[in-house]
């Protein structure tokens, strides 16, 4: 799975029980464009899953399950529209609950 960005907020559903989109700003130009082709790839390419792996300012790690995006190329940001979204949890993250629980 491709890791595409950092998220401005934690994924979050709606009262109807979708997903809000979730948006992705990059600094410059050239990391807008990079993340631009990861996305088509993501969502386009023959055989694509439409998977990729996201990051919140905290460095939490989310797989999300995509179902479109669109860009805005003046502003360098991508909103992405999830059908599913997950935590993804680390080694070191289970070591580190166990390690607290033991104490």
């Amino acid at each position: 799975m491709e890791y595409i960005g950092t998220i401005t907020q934690k994924p979050s559903m709606n009262k109807a029980g979708k997903w809000n989109h979730l948006d992705m700003f990059y600094a410059s130009s050239e990391e807008f464009n990079e993340a631009t082709s990861k996305m088509m790839e993501i969502l386009y390419k023959n055989h694509s899953d439409g998977r990729c792996v996201v990051s919140d300012d905290k460095g939490v790690k989310y797989r999300l399950d995509l179902i479109h995006s669109t860009y805005d190329t003046i502003n360098n940001v991508i909103r992405v529209f999830p059908i599913s979204a997950q935590q993804i949890i680390e080694h070191s993250q289970i070591k580190n609950k166990k390690t607290n629980k033991d104490d």
